[in-house]
């Protein structure tokens, strides 16, 4: 484990939960419930770009292949993003196991390279 996860998760580890109702203070739920409707508003509003492009205009132009380039990439922040929720995103860094911060950190960094 790098040192700076290592100390991360010692200074951490110490703090009291809020809740001591074995319930976990999440936004997880949240999270999930911005990125599908946005994901699927994506591919909504692309399908019908390219069905006007192909259908009514007969032709695509550069830009519709880079919209179509990004739509995968807003497509695929969709479906990370609920992989992320799974290894934390939206709790508190107390609340989240120490074995879980590699794989979560790796997943941010998968979603920060689909996006740029």
């Amino acid at each position: 484990m790098p040192a700076f996860v290592a100390r991360l998760v010692n200074s951490t580890a110490s703090a009291t939960p809020v809740l001591m109702t074995g319930k976990l203070d999440t936004r997880g739920p949240e999270v999930i419930s911005v990125a599908v409707p946005f994901t699927i508003a994506i591919v909504l509003i692309v399908a019908l770009r390219l069905y006007v492009r192909l259908c009514i205009v007969k032709r695509m132009g550069w830009d519709d292949y880079t919209i179509l380039l990004a739509t995968c990439g807003g497509i695929a922040l969709g479906i990370v993003s609920k992989q992320i929720v799974k290894f934390g995103l939206g709790r508190w860094m107390r609340d989240i196991p120490p074995q879980w911060i590699m794989p979560g950190l790796k997943v941010c960094s998968f979603t920060i390279c689909s996006q740029t």
